[in-house]
């Protein structure tokens, strides 16, 4: 019985892994497992602005905001989200 260990896990280790015992003395033949595929997933980093949190323009103007997120495996679906405006009326 023979173990591989991966500790710890990374990117690079996202491969097709298999056993194999060698041709014996006797003449055995080479024997090989079937293949085992090791996917490794990695977190998607925090979405952000690149234009950053606090953005002031005018009325007619353009403004376009840059979403991204860096990272990930698989790679993630970026959306960006208009919530809409809430007024607060203070007395």
């Amino acid at each position: 019985d023979y173990t591989l260990v991966i500790e710890p896990v990374t990117l690079e280790d996202d491969a097709i892994f298999q056993c194999q015992v060698g041709p014996g003395s006797d003449g055995s033949r080479e024997l090989r497992s079937a293949n085992a595929k090791l996917t490794v997933e990695v977190p998607t980093g925090p979405p952000k602005i690149r234009q950053g949190s606090l953005l002031s323009t005018t009325e007619d103007d353009e403004v376009e905001l840059d979403c991204v997120s860096h990272g990930g495996k698989p790679a993630a679906e970026v959306c960006v989200i208009f919530f809409p405006c809430q007024f607060l009326f203070l007395p």
